[in-house]
């Protein structure tokens, strides 16, 4: 209903407005928020599209707020645009310096790269993936706002329930859409600001869980190939091995997951059947082990706010003021999730006198008063 109130709304609008702004005036206009080269995105690769010299394609995702296929793309653009929800594939020719945009409600937008990556990216690369975010002046965003980005509580449910599994899908596309989630609910209207940090934080978990599970499967992958170039046995594959190894004990160092040390074991697995490993450089165990704590926490005092919380490590009972390490804060629903540093083996809260031992991963369910 309130979608339909909106289109109304928009329909009678557009019908009154004067013809020059239909057509989009300086101050009515799109603008670029950011463009950046995805690293750890895999899509141009995965899914590739040749140019006509049969070149690898690169992949620019422009992300906008359109329910219309009114948008175009100009260029050196090679075959159709693939339309997401809420995005659009754009493969464009290596090389390639600027891309326009053209929707017939605004002024042609030019894209020059440099530009608008502070010199960063002056040229795409071919088998790159790039995230190009456009901003849509508020009556568009208005239109479509109900359709595209309603229920912030289901979709904070659902971006956190996708970081919770993510260790047992750790192939891109989840990846991505997981990436995709957090990023509308921390950009929703709805977000309260003091769930913005965790939220930043949880976001940043998920770029480095799949930067480590990419070089890991990089590394897999490469000493599959050198092995058949120069056999099992060879320098380069022990190498290639041990690489992926240390990416997988980083993995369970921060987040000692079952599915994280089910890849570990099986890395280790690999790396202790190669002859360079009776050489004693390979050690399975983990050299620096974190604790995880998680659970929730309740207030009886009226005057504090769950999203105030502040968590500390610290290293006894009744720690000094100066002796704490803040390590994380508590979100608004109630819980938390943190990782106790090494030389720590207690955490407190901010309203609490005594803290609480901990001497391995576990769930803490704490009431302050």
């Amino acid at each position: 209903m309130r979608t339909r109130l909106f289109l109304l709304i928009t329909c009678l609008l557009t019908a009154w407005m004067p013809s020059a702004l239909a057509q989009g005036t300086a101050d009515d206009a799109l603008t670029v928020n950011s463009f950046s080269c995805d690293l750890v995105d895999l899509s141009a690769a995965t899914h590739p599209r040749e140019d006509l010299n049969g070149d690898i394609c690169a992949l620019v995702k422009v992300q906008m707020l359109f329910n219309e296929a009114a948008v175009s793309f100009g260029g050196n653009v090679m075959g159709d645009v693939q339309e997401q929800k809420n995005e659009y594939w754009v493969y464009l020719t290596q090389g390639t310096k600027r891309l326009k945009i053209t929707h017939p409600n605004y002024p042609q937008l030019l894209v020059v790269f440099a530009d608008v990556s502070n010199g960063e990216i002056k040229a795409l690369e071919s088998k790159m993936t790039y995230r190009l975010v456009i901003n849509v002046p508020a009556q568009q965003v208005i239109e479509v706002h109900d359709t595209i980005v309603e229920g912030f509580d289901t979709k904070l449910a659902e971006a956190r329930a996708m970081k919770r599994d993510y260790p047992k899908h750790a192939e891109t596309e989840y990846y991505r859409k997981a990436v995709l989630l957090y990023e509308a609910v921390m950009n929703h209207s709805q977000c309260p600001p003091d769930m913005l940090k965790q939220l930043q934080e949880d976001y940043d978990a998920m770029r480095f869980m799949r930067k480590y599970t990419y070089n890991y499967e990089k590394q897999t992958a490469q000493a599959q190939r050198l092995s058949a170039s120069f056999g099992a046995t060879s320098d380069t594959v022990y190498n290639s091995l041990l690489v992926a190894y240390k990416c997988t004990r980083k993995l369970v160092e921060d987040y000692p997951t079952p599915a994280f040390k089910a890849i570990s074991d099986s890395a280790y697995t690999r790396l202790a059947k190669h002859p360079k490993a009776a050489s004693g450089k390979v050690a399975q165990t983990v050299t620096r082990k974190r604790i995880v704590v998680m659970g929730t926490v309740t207030l009886k005092t009226a005057s504090m706010q769950l999203a105030a919380v502040n968590i500390y490590a610290a290293k006894d009972l009744k720690p000094a003021a100066k002796d704490l390490k803040l390590i994380g804060r508590v979100q608004a629903d109630g819980s938390y999730r943190v990782i106790i540093p090494d030389g720590y083996s207690h955490i407190l809260f901010d309203g609490e006198k005594k803290a609480h031992p901990v001497a391995e991963s576990q769930t803490l369910n704490v009431e302050i008063r």
